[in-house]
């Protein structure tokens, strides 16, 4: 088998990991409202910490895009909770976003969780992270982390994962209407490359907005 064939069937593999249960320039746009300007385009990124893909996909592909990225879109990142093993770290994210920690944060408890979930489990264990991680302030990042801001982001991102049918990351949406994810990725493509062609109107055969 060649390697890229290996590779993409490892995807396939940990993908299931990743499905939830049945029901500056390189910087991201965090809050949830309706799209902000119809006049510009919005990618939208759904996510979980405990998705192995989810983490290449940002390392591997995300990450060099946005700084590559039309000034006219707009980027978001969604973390979604399909298990309680994540909530912690989803609450961290929205905290860290609110300190403008991110993404230094959001690459730290990434790392901390895919090399071992009980690290970063509980609220007190992500407070820690973020100050060892990032030298923040934990008790300005705790009050964050507790803060009716981080309930309301948490609501808005459960909202639009269960509004939009998102079952699986990562997931990507373009402009609020047509999602993407790995199972929409032909051989020799990357997820990001469809992303591209979204945005230009080229869309997966039988999709469109």
């Amino acid at each position: 088998m060649k390697p890229f064939n290996i590779v993409l069937l490892m995807m396939l593999v940990l993908l299931a990991a990743c499905a939830s249960a049945p029901a500056q320039r390189d910087q991201v746009r965090q809050d949830y409202p309706q799209q902000a300007d119809p006049d510009r385009d919005e990618v939208m990124v759904f996510f979980g910490y405990q998705c192995g893909p989810c983490h290449q996909f940002y390392e591997q592909e995300l990450t060099h895009w946005l700084t590559t990225a039309d000034d006219n879109v707009d980027t978001l990142l969604v973390p979604v909770v399909f298990s309680s093993s994540v909530e912690a770290a989803a609450r961290g994210f929205h905290a860290a976003e609110l300190m403008g920690a991110n993404p230094d944060f959001h690459r730290s408890i990434f790392v901390a969780f895919q090399s071992n979930p009980e690290r970063v489990a509980t609220a007190e264990q992500v407070i820690e992270l973020a100050g060892h991680c990032c030298g923040l302030d934990q008790e300005e990042f705790r009050r964050l982390y507790e803060s009716e801001a981080v309930d309301r982001r948490m609501r808005q991102a459960e909202t639009l994962t269960r509004g939009h049918g998102i079952s699986m990351t990562p997931s990507v949406m373009v402009n609020r209407e047509l999602v993407l994810d790995p199972y929409d990725v032909q051989m020799g493509e990357r997820l990001i490359d469809l992303v591209d062609n979204a945005l230009q109107g080229d869309f997966p055969s039988g999709r469109g907005i």
